[in-house]
C-alpha cells in the first residue's frame, strides 16, 4: 500500500508497507474513521493529508505521517464520515473540505476549516450519519424532538427538503417526518 501523504501513519513521509504498519502517537483508540481515530479519552487524532484541513490542527497544506490531535475537539461518542464527530452534549462539529456544497455545516462559504467548527444550529442530537454515495451530505437523528436535520449535498435529493436547493450550507428540516 503507498504511503502518499503519510497516510499509513507510521511515521514515514513515503514508502510502502505490504504489512500492516502501526500509526505513531495513537494509544487507547475507540474507533476509527478514516485516518482518524476516537480515543478513549474522547478526543480525536487524525494524520496523513492536511492540504484542507483535514487533520483538524489549526495548519493546512501539510501533511502528518503521525497521529496529531484535533484542535479544540472534546467528548467526542462517535466519528462520522472521516471528519465530523458527535458530541456528548448533542453537538457536531467539522472540519476539513467544504467543498462538498456546505459539508461544514456552519453557514460558511470558505472551501475549508483547519480546526472543528460547530454545525450551525445542531443541539441534542444522538445519532449522525455520512452519505459519501450521494456526494458528502450529513443528517443528525434530533433525540428530543425526533427531528431530522440535513447539511450539504443536495444533488440527487439527499437533504430531503423536497429538492428545493442544490445544496446547504447549514442543516435544514427533512419535510415529511414523524416524530
Amino acid at each position: 500500500m503507498p504511503n502518499a501523504g503519510g497516510s499509513l501513519g507510521d511515521g514515514q513521509a513515503s514508502g510502502y508497507s505490504t504489512v500492516p504498519v502501526a500509526v505513531k502517537g495513537l494509544s487507547g483508540v475507540a474507533s476509527l474513521d478514516g485516518t482518524c481515530a476516537l480515543l478513549g479519552n474522547r478526543r480525536v487524532k487524525c494524520w496523513g493529508t492536511g492540504a484542507n484541513g483535514e487533520l483538524g490542527n489549526g495548519t493546512t497544506g501539510q501533511e502528518s505521517d503521525v497521529a496529531v490531535p484535533v484542535k479544540g475537539l472534546t467528548g467526542v461518542i462517535e466519528l462520522v464520515g472521516n471528519y465530523c464527530a458527535l458530541l456528548e452534549n448533542g453537538g457536531v462539529e467539522c472540519w476539513g473540505s467544504n467543498d462538498n456544497d456546505g459539508a461544514l455545516g456552519n453557514g460558511s462559504k470558505e472551501p475549508f476549516s483547519d480546526v472543528a467548527v460547530p454545525v450551525k444550529g445542531i443541539a441534542g442530537a444522538t445519532s449522525l450519519v455520512y452519505d459519501p454515495a450521494g456526494g458528502g451530505g450529513y443528517c443528525a437523528l434530533l433525540g428530543t424532538s425526533g427531528r431530522v436535520e440535513c447539511w450539504g449535498d443536495n444533488h440527487d435529493g439527499e437533504l430531503g427538503d423536497g429538492g428545493k436547493e442544490p445544496s446547504s450550507a447549514v442543516p435544514v428540516r427533512v419535510s415529511g417526518l414523524g416524530s
